[in-house]
């Protein structure tokens, strides 16, 4: 009995692969159709309930000097670590660098009075750990 053998079309490589690329390119398009449909609002909905703000300053009281850092001609920096609050207030206030125990005390009295806008996340308030710095300088009349 003699072999029967179908008659298979005659793809190449190169055809095989025209015809794998222009499936490909079939479904990009698809998707770049599906993607121009979605409305614009919507995107920028998912865009700002998924994006972060850090809290932002809005009110802040300077330090006092204390009379013995002024007698003394103390000159420096205060840092500070504290909580910015969901309603834009400071708490658990902690000095990172000391200065003078007098001047520390009267840079957390001062943080203490600070107000923020406060930071978000996903476009809803939220606490915020940050640093601030606290910079004494001597009024120029005082400085040797």
């Amino acid at each position: 009995m003699p072999e029967s053998r179908r008659s298979m079309p005659d793809y190449s490589l190169s055809r095989w692969a025209e015809g794998i690329a222009l499936n490909v390119l079939r479904a990009a398009v698809f998707s770049l159709v599906l993607l121009s449909c979605t409305p614009a609002c919507k995107i920028a909905q998912i865009a700002n309930r998924t994006s972060s703000r850090a809290p932002k300053l809005i009110l802040q009281v300077d330090p006092q000097y204390t009379e013995q850092a002024l007698q003394r001609g103390l000159q420096g920096t205060v840092a500070l670590s504290f909580l910015v609050d969901q309603n834009g207030r400071t708490r658990d206030i902690k000095v990172i660098k000391t200065l003078d125990s007098g001047l520390d005390r009267n840079a957390i009295a001062a943080a203490e009075q600070w107000r923020f806008e406060p930071g978000t996340r996903n476009g809803r308030p939220i606490d915020v750990r940050t640093n601030a710095e606290v910079t004494y300088r001597l009024p120029s009349s005082r400085v040797e």
